[in-house]
């Protein structure tokens, strides 16, 4: 009893210390947008805010037992909040996929390119004012635009790259509000809030079924970065969370090892694969996360790779007839630069290999920081660097604490896997933004983010696993309840103050 009172008075310490710290960063952002300190009410109802929204949330949050459940309660509810305080077009590229989502709802699968090397459409002229909100205010003097304005061509070469598949639960959304409004500023919230959906049930399946480190799952797909890319129109809300779908699920069956897969496995697992393939290239080498199922889930070892290698064959071909087509749209954005690039990488690869590690060296610190939430919106929104450490230091703890499951484990062949995959992927991130943004033979690749790196981060806590290695309850999970809940707020409220 004494025990449960001494825990819950550090915890409440801890809680009371955070909340006046929320206070005091709400206050100073404030006073230096305005150079004082406005007596507005609702600067200061702000403030009150910054106090009881963590309140609220985290009694609530603490009646709700299993992890998913208390997920989705706390994704649901920042989401909707990240939605309300993030306008269109606040979150970084969103304007170049309102295009192409908007182009995709119209009925057109591919862009156009034009005679004058614009890669586009021709679209509503007056999507010049929604784009351009940069006040709340500013919405509702955009609510009554609708598609009925002269058309203009519409430049979109960096999201016209990108494969329509990505883009369904936007489209769906867009599709069904046309059915009860005229409003495009209501339409895209709808396709915002489809994509979020969406996002949202493939992380909550995901940390149900994965088997072990769903409090490692659960810190990622509650930073703010994550929930910022979940609301925006973006495919990387789909790509996120079809990735980490994939990592657990694959999770899933390998520990059902006496079981055969079944049919709707395979679909589960096909589709998963397509999707990912389809929204970006560079996570195709997730693909290969199937060859770690064991024999023992299929008819026979022969049945095993013929299944997979349909699977990884079906992929590779819808890839390439997308690459075919995407790759008309680079040519002409870049001039026919990106040939070169390619060609220079081709003939020096020891030298681009070179890049990519002084690439690596020179951005490490700044995407560390930005994978774990430090820059919001387009870079405007600064998270206090205490919020920022406190995830890196949780999840480091998470990925190495002994695992949930005691009979879990990963063998050799699974971790080597795993660490050519995320090598893979990193390298084929850095590759694309070499290909697509950097000057020629630049020694530096340019336009590296932090969120890039967020569908493979999963697969660390993996790399690492060690069941030898014996660290229980470093820190109790309920402390990460916690942070998780006052960043997003302090998140929130900064989002507020900016575009007020």
């Amino acid at each position: 009893m004494i025990k449960k009172i001494k825990n819950n008075t550090v915890y409440i310490t801890t809680f009371a210390f955070f909340l006046l710290f929320n206070f005091s960063v709400v206050y100073w952002n404030i006073k230096a947008k305005h150079g004082h300190f406005p007596s507005e009410k609702k600067y200061i109802l702000y403030m009150m805010f910054s106090i009881a929204l963590p309140i609220v949330i985290a009694l609530i949050n603490n009646h709700i037992k299993k992890i998913e459940n208390k997920y989705l309660f706390l994704v649901i509810l920042l989401g909707l909040l990240f939605m309300i305080g993030l306008p269109i077009n606040a979150v970084p590229d969103e304007g170049a996929h309102v295009y192409r989502a908007y182009e995709i709802s119209e009925g057109h699968l591919t862009s156009h390119i034009y005679k004058n090397k614009i890669v586009g459409r021709k679209l509503p002229k007056s999507f010049d004012k929604i784009l351009s909100v940069k006040k709340y205010k500013d919405i509702f003097k955009a609510l009554d635009v609708t598609s009925k304005t002269k058309r203009v061509e519409t430049l979109f070469d960096t999201s016209a790259l990108y494969s329509f598949v990505c883009y369904i639960p936007q489209v769906l959304g867009i599709v069904i509000s046309r059915i009860f409004t005229q409003s495009v500023m209501i339409q895209l919230y709808f396709g915002r809030l489809f994509n979020f959906i969406i996002f949202t049930l493939l992380m909550y399946f995901s940390i149900k079924v994965i088997p072990t480190k769903k409090n490692v799952l659960f810190l990622i797909g509650l930073l703010p970065i994550t929930i910022q890319e979940a609301i925006s129109l973006s495919p990387d809300a789909l790509t996120i969370a079809s990735s980490i779908a994939l990592i657990s699920y694959v999770l899933h069956l390998r520990e059902e090892k006496d079981k055969l897969l079944t049919k709707k496995q395979y679909i589960n697992l096909a589709i998963l694969c397509i999707i990912i393939s389809q929204c970006k290239i560079v996570y195709v080498p997730l693909v290969l996360l199937l060859f770690i199922l064991p024999n023992k889930k299929f008819k026979t070892k022969k049945h095993k790779y013929l299944s997979l290698l349909a699977i990884t064959a079906v992929v590779i071909v819808l890839n390439l007839f997308w690459l075919n087509i995407a790759s008309a749209y680079l040519e002409v954005s870049k001039d026919g630069k990106s040939s070169q690039q390619v060609m220079f990488i081709l003939h020096n690869i020891f030298k681009y290999i070179l890049i990519c590690m002084n690439t690596i060296n020179e951005t490490i610190n700044v995407c560390l920081y930005q994978l774990f939430g430090k820059h919001l919106a387009w870079f405007n929104i600064i998270v206090p660097d205490i919020y920022i450490i406190l995830n890196i230091i949780f999840f480091a703890i998470l990925s190495i604490s002994d695992t949930e499951d005691k009979k879990f484990n990963i063998d050799k062949i699974t971790r080597y896997i795993m660490i050519f995959l995320f090598i893979s992927v990193v390298g084929l991130v850095l590759t694309s933004l070499y290909v697509q943004w950097t000057p020629y033979k630049e020694e530096v690749i340019g336009g590296i983010q932090g969120r890039y790196f967020i569908p493979i981060i999963m697969l660390v806590p993996f790399i690492i696993f060690n069941k030898k290695l014996k660290i229980n309850k470093i820190i109790d999970y309920k402390y990460i309840n916690l942070f998780i809940i006052l960043q997003n707020i302090c998140a929130f409220l900064l989002m507020i103050i900016y575009y007020v």
